[in-house]
């Protein structure tokens, strides 16, 4: 499987701290691309890709938000953040 490397495109996941989220976040960032995380345990998740994907040497750019998706306070402020820190999204992934 070839990855294209695609700097300057932004991808937004929610979840993505393990199973096949953590391994899709590993494909973005070897693409290069800013991946924005959405997920309740900001650190933990940190952690998790920490043990699959080397950030210090990573191409890539990982930022983790705290989003909590039964919290609709919660999905709007992750959503304005986003709003706020980006022109536009590339990819959404739902997870």
């Amino acid at each position: 499987l070839v990855l294209y490397k695609q700097p300057g495109r932004i991808a937004v996941i929610t979840g993505g701290n393990r199973g096949i989220g953590l391994r899709i976040i590993e494909k973005l960032l070897g693409c290069e691309m800013t991946v924005i995380m959405g997920c309740r345990d900001p650190k933990s998740a940190e952690k998790s890709v920490r043990q699959v994907v080397d950030l210090d040497n990573s191409k890539g750019k990982l930022v983790i938000e705290q989003l909590d998706v039964g919290n609709l306070a919660s999905v709007r402020a992750f959503g304005k953040k986003i709003q706020e820190n980006y022109e536009k999204l590339d990819i959404l992934i739902n997870n």
